[in-house]
């Protein structure tokens, strides 16, 4: 039997057989990402809501 494939140590022998120019691939992808996440973040932040009627007698309850 050999080690299990999910144990920290494979992760971090996966991450140093990752090349440099890969490297700085995935780290500019989560860049991206982080920086999609944060201007997305703001941008509902700073937005209002806006109120809204339902219409016609959608609202009521009938039973």
């Amino acid at each position: 039997m050999g080690k299990k494939a999910n144990s920290p140590g494979a992760l971090v022998r996966a991450w140093f057989a990752v090349t440099p120019q890969e490297r700085r691939l995935l780290f500019g992808i989560l860049a991206v990402t982080l920086l999609g996440f944060t201007l997305r973040y703001f941008y509902l932040r700073a937005s209002e809501p806006t109120a809204t009627e339902p219409p016609g007698n959608a609202g009521a309850f009938n039973p």
